[in-house]
Order: structure tokens, then sequence, then C-alpha cells
């Protein structure tokens, strides 16, 4: 299987378990009986999110690669107050850690 039917699987699988996972409930014992029946799916949906995240970073051309760590610098400059430096260490961790952005 390549890499984009991999993520594509994982992508559609997702969106099944949204479903299940992600539900409003009006009191916080309903919400806890919910999470306790459903803790299988929710492990999967939030285990499959990393894995997402990194065959989408995989599939990118590095183009796409630079446009994104770009967009992101931008972002956190303006929105943080961190320097460029560590902004950009920050970025290069994430990238080596989590496999992308």
């Amino acid at each position: 299987m390549t890499k984009k039917e991999q993520l594509e699987q994982l992508i559609k699988r997702n969106n099944e378990l949204h479903n299940i996972v992600i539900v409003g409930f009006k009191t916080k014992e309903e919400l806890e009986a919910h999470k306790k029946n459903t803790e299988a799916e929710s492990d999967e949906y939030y285990g499959n999110l990393p894995k997402i995240k990194k065959l989408k970073w995989e599939l990118m051309t590095p183009e796409e690669q630079a446009q994104k760590i770009e967009t992101i610098r931008k972002v956190l400059t303006k929105s943080s107050k961190m320097s460029q430096a560590e902004i950009l260490e920050l970025m290069q961790n994430t990238i080596k850690k989590e496999g992308g952005l």
C-alpha cells in the first residue's frame, strides 16, 4: 500500500471515528459514560492523528513543505513573544519529533 493510500485510509477511518468520539452531552456524567464506552475508538482516533500528520508531510513536495514552514513562522512571529531563532528551533524539533508540521 502506498503512502497516499495509507493516508486516504486513515483519513476515512478517522472520519468514521469522529462521529463516535466527538459528541456533545448535556451533563458531565453522560460525557464520562460515553468516554468509557468508546475508549478503544477514542484511542484509535487520537492515535491516527500523528500518523495522518506525518504522511501528509511526507507526501508534500519540498516547495510545499517550505511554504508551510514559512506560513507557520509568520503566524508565530505575529502571535508569539518568541524570537525568530526560538520559532525556527521549535519548528525543526517538531519536524524531527513528529515527522512534520
